[in-house]
């Protein structure tokens, strides 16, 4: 952030030599972390931007159906319904069984009427990792596309789009990426950019963006025809540095420590005789561990922040707990310790059970 700093105040506007190539840096880096050809990588301000993007290229006269679930983060649901309310899409949004989305509801949603499936790497409420690899088959097999919101596992847990392959990843850069707000990344798979002339963009998704032609519009090659307008060059140089440290150490090594890191929270938690919102098994279980709470979970996280220096999330009645390759055993230990000393397994336990009835 320093160099970006030292950039603006000394040269101004650096685009070309500076500001550009670290953009483009950015994607490179990313490419590698996804296993991607670079050339399919764009940069967009944030998933919703990309989500946009994408469904502004697709053609929806015949498909009209897009799938999604209750369990993906509302970027989803919420664009993909404003898109009902004013294009006549049709959306079915996939309802949440005991903390998870099983693979039958999403065999029996998908159907020949179906343009785009959005689905999330791991559902930001309750950490469970969804079968995103069994429904970007599904949906290619009912001619369907599909887009992945890997915002919630990306740079903790390893992914690789050529095993994958979804015709879109998306994410931000900074929860697990270890970036600032502001910048995200797209993945389009290669032979499906270049049949899509996405109209929610900006300036850089030109094939020339400091060119000047008022014929036609010639869209950039790959991932970058879907960027909006002016890159959030701070955010670039936060991402690049960020980038570069996960792939130093691997993401392969970083999923290993994170799994064992939960693992160990989870049943830990079950010890305390508090039950996560999310399921505890291996290949269910992803960074993040969403413990019930009754009451303000919004002020019991203050709380936590301000007297125990332990850093949550509260969404919903649940504090979200997440683990990265920077943590250890001492870090589950301590955040246990903080459970057993501020949240009552009497709580939990009737949350629980009303939830569960819920």
């Amino acid at each position: 952030m320093r160099e970006f700093l030292d950039s603006w105040r000394d040269q101004g506007n650096p685009w070309e030599n500076q500001w550009m190539p670290t953009a483009l840096e950015c994607t490179r880096k990313f490419a590698a972390l996804v296993c991607a050809p670079e050339a399919s990588i764009g940069l967009t301000s944030s998933v919703s931007a990309a989500l946009g993007s994408v469904l502004s290229g697709l053609d929806l006269s015949t498909r009209r159906k897009v799938v999604t679930s209750a369990l993906d983060f509302p970027t989803l649901p919420d664009i993909l319904l404003a898109y009902a309310q004013s294009a006549g899409v049709q959306v079915e949004v996939l309802p949440e069984e005991c903390g998870d989305v099983p693979l039958e509801a999403y065999a029996r949603a998908i159907d020949t009427r179906t343009a785009l499936v959005c689905i999330s790497t791991a559902s930001y409420a309750t950490g469970t990792r969804l079968p995103v690899a069994d429904v970007v088959q599904l949906a290619h097999a009912r001619g369907a596309l599909c887009l992945v919101d890997a915002y919630q596992t990306l740079g903790a847990m390893h992914l690789d789009v050529g095993i994958l392959q979804a015709d879109f990843v998306v994410s931000g850069a900074l929860k697990y990426l270890l970036g600032v707000s502001g910048l995200g990344f797209i993945y389009v798979a290669p032979g499906i950019a270049e049949t899509l002339e996405p109209r929610d963009i900006g300036w850089m998704a030109a094939a020339d963006p400091f060119g000047t032609n008022f014929q036609a519009f010639e869209y950039a090659a790959g991932g970058a025809r879907f960027q909006g307008g002016t890159f959030n060059i701070p955010g670039c140089y936060a991402a690049r540095a960020a980038l570069s440290l996960l792939l130093d150490i691997g993401s392969a090594q970083i999923e290993a420590r994170v799994l064992d890191l939960t693992r160990r929270f989870a049943d830990g938690l079950v010890e305390l005789g508090v039950q996560p919102r999310g399921p505890r098994q291996d290949g269910k279980r992803g960074p993040m561990v969403a413990v019930p709470v009754s009451g303000d979970a919004h002020a019991l996280q203050e709380r936590l922040r301000r007297d125990e220096r332990i850093i949550t999330a509260a969404r919903g009645q649940a504090l979200r707990f997440a683990f990265h390759g920077y943590n250890d055993s001492t870090d589950v230990e301590a955040c246990l310790e903080v459970v057993r000393r501020n949240l009552s397994p009497a709580d939990h336990r009737e949350h629980f059970v009303q939830h569960s009835r819920g």
